[in-house]
């Protein structure tokens, strides 16, 4: 990968402190690879980087190459802004499982892992917004049962204002046998109950299923 911070990080890791082994191949290479070779190239620091490693992994210095490449995939990771590095152990039956999951899917195991996160996360959103929608009907079919309930008392204390005021008096004594006035009274509440019931009834008809 052409990049000038990678390449700078390369040349950095190659001028530590290492053994005198390495330093002396290393400095071999450097020399072999001189920058005025690769006069007229806009990426002589890049090209020059590949040819010391290229160099070092031809003169016996695979393992110290290898140890190279793994450092830089780790500087890789580090400077990912969007993605960090992660470890952690699994059961063998969850990584074989895992595995299994990855190949049906023909994706990586990080990949997988990636994807079940995210589509927890997605499930938990809408358990949510279902909560949500839940407690939003619910509070409307209370703010239903108050309205009715006060539309029906509204009329039912209308109706005796006007019998009150027909009679001539502030507080009326009722004189005849309370059995007729609980009956009487019982018709009138059934009338709320029946309105609130009514009303509840239809809005949840009118209401799309979840």
């Amino acid at each position: 990968k052409d990049d000038g911070e990678e390449c700078y990080w390369v040349h950095r890791y190659l001028n530590k402190n290492h053994d005198r082994t390495i330093k002396n191949i290393i400095h071999e290479a450097q020399n072999y690879v001189s920058l005025d070779s690769l006069k007229g190239s806009t990426d002589g620091q890049y090209i020059r980087a590949i040819k010391i490693v290229s160099y070092l992994d031809e003169n016996g210095q695979s393992k110290f190459v290898g140890r190279l490449k793994t450092a830089l995939r780790q500087y890789r990771l580090r400077s990912n802004p969007v993605k960090k590095p992660c470890s952690f152990i699994l059961p063998s039956s969850t990584k074989k499982h895992l595995s299994t999951i990855a190949k049906k899917h023909k994706k990586t195991e990080t990949e997988t892992i990636i994807d079940l996160i995210n589509d927890a996360k997605n499930f938990n959103q809408s358990i949510l917004d279902i909560q949500v929608k839940i407690a939003n009907q619910n509070k409307q079919v209370h703010d239903i049962k108050y309205q009715k309930a006060m539309e029906e008392i509204n009329r039912l204390a209308t109706l005796l204002s006007e019998w009150e005021l027909s009679m001539g008096k502030q507080d009326p004594k009722y004189e005849g046998e309370q059995e007729i006035l609980r009956a009487e009274t019982k018709k009138k509440t059934k009338a709320i109950k029946d309105a609130i019931s009514y009303a509840v009834g239809r809005h949840a008809l009118m209401q799309p299923r979840i």
